[in-house]
């Protein structure tokens, strides 16, 4: 057998890893994702051991009077002058299975923290979830890859 041979079956297989290898990194959570209510997209990137989520666009960036939006309802009345734009409202979620994290989720619209988790559900698509009472009851929205 001459190296021509041997040559071909090694470039088909190392082309074929380098696809697979690809195609793994795409199922990577970090990005930039779109509420599935469109109202805004949040940048979920890594931050220490786990992963952090802000808020980097919104539909209605302005309050009535033309103000950048804040969180208002931030219970340390201290924060609620900072804008909703670079909010962190995913935070420190640590992986816990091959497409699942768990960490904590800020809800701005009531400033509440929860437990929250949030798993691939495809390359383009994340399932993330507030909940309360040890999970028993939660609140679920969709993140779709931009």
């Amino acid at each position: 057998m001459t190296g021509r041979y041997i040559l071909k079956p090694l470039a088909m297989g190392l082309i074929v890893l380098g696809l697979l290898a690809g195609h793994a990194s795409a199922a990577s959570p970090i990005g930039t994702w779109l509420r599935d209510t469109g109202t805004s997209k949040i940048e979920i990137y890594r931050c220490g051991s786990g992963l952090c989520g802000k808020i980097v666009w919104l539909r209605e960036p302005n309050d009535a009077d033309g103000n950048p939006r804040t969180d208002i309802y931030n219970p340390d009345t201290s924060l609620r002058n900072q804008p909703l734009l670079g909010l962190q409202v995913i935070l420190n979620m640590v992986q816990d299975g091959d497409n699942k994290w768990e960490g904590e989720v800020y809800k701005s619209d009531d400033g509440r923290v929860f437990s929250g988790n949030m798993r691939m559900s495809d390359d383009d698509t994340i399932a993330l979830a507030g909940c309360v009472l040890g999970g028993l009851i939660c609140r679920r929205g969709n993140l779709y890859r931009q």
